[in-house]
C-alpha cells in the first residue's frame, strides 16, 4: 500500500466504515438496482433491474455527449465515397436509410434523437464469459449509439439495465421477465428526455436477443 493510501485511511472521516461508506456516496455517482420478483406474488430477489431513464441520463452525463450533428461524416465526404463505390456504401448507422426513415419519427424541436440500441445475452455465473452451459445469468444492456460513434466496439459503449437467472427466463417467458423493462423504455420512446435544457427524442435502434 502506498503511503497516500495509508494516510488516507488514518483520515477521522475515513476511520470507519460507515464513515468511508458516507464519503463514497457523496463523492461517487452510483445507480441503485431494485430487486423483483419475476412473477407477481413469488418471492422476491429473482431480477435485478435499474431505470432505464436514470441510466440514460447518467450516460450522457459522464460521457458529455453533445447532441448536434448526428452524422459521422460530411455530407460532402459521404457524396464522394457513394460516387467512387456506389451508392449502396453506407458509412455508419447515422447515415444510413434506417436512421433515415426513424428521423421522419421526430418532431423537428426534438431533434437530433438519441438513438439507443438493446442488446441481451447469457453469462456463466462461474467465469462471466459468454456460454451455452446451465449456469447462466441473462443481462440485458442499452447501448447509445450518439455516445459510441467512433472507433471500434468497446465495453464501456454498453450499460447494465438488467439481471436474472437464464433458468427464470426459460421458465416464463421473455415477455413476462422483461415486462417492467418493456414498461420502462416505451414510457422513453414516448415522453423523451430532456438533456441541457432541451427536449430530445428517444428512439430504438436495434433490438439483440441472444438465448442458448
Amino acid at each position: 500500500m502506498n503511503s497516500f493510501s495509508e494516510n488516507a485511511l488514518n483520515l477521522p472521516e475515513l476511520s470507519t466504515r460507515y464513515r468511508r461508506e458516507k464519503a463514497l456516496e457523496q463523492r461517487a455517482s452510483l445507480l441503485k438496482g431494485n430487486i423483483m420478483p419475476a412473477v407477481p406474488g413469488n418471492e422476491p430477489g429473482d431480477i435485478l433491474i435499474y431505470d432505464a431513464r436514470e441510466v440514460l441520463e447518467d450516460k450522457l452525463q459522464r460521457s458529455s455527449c453533445v447532441l448536434e450533428d448526428t452524422k459521422l461524416l460530411t455530407p460532402q465526404y459521404t457524396q464522394e465515397l457513394k460516387r467512387r463505390f456506389g451508392s449502396q456504401i453506407i458509412t455508419g448507422f447515422f447515415d444510413s436509410p434506417a436512421y433515415e426513415s426513424i428521423l421522419l419519427t421526430v418532431p423537428f424541436d426534438e431533434r437530433p434523437p438519441i438513438m439507443i440500441g438493446i442488446y441481451a445475452d447469457g453469462l456463466d455465473r462461474d467465469s462471466m464469459l459468454y456460454s451455452s452451459g446451465q449456469n447462466k445469468i441473462h443481462c440485458t444492456s442499452m447501448k447509445i449509439l450518439n455516445t459510441a460513434r467512433f472507433g471500434l466496439r468497446k465495453p464501456d459503449d454498453y450499460e447494465l439495465l438488467m439481471v436474472l437467472n437464464e433458468t427464470l427466463l426459460k421458465k416464463y417467458g421473455y415477455n413476462t421477465c422483461h415486462k417492467a423493462l418493456i414498461s420502462q423504455l416505451t414510457s422513453l420512446v414516448t415522453s423523451g428526455i430532456t438533456y441541457h435544457g432541451k427536449k430530445h427524442a428517444v428512439r430504438l435502434a436495434y433490438l439483440q436477443v441472444k438465448m442458448n
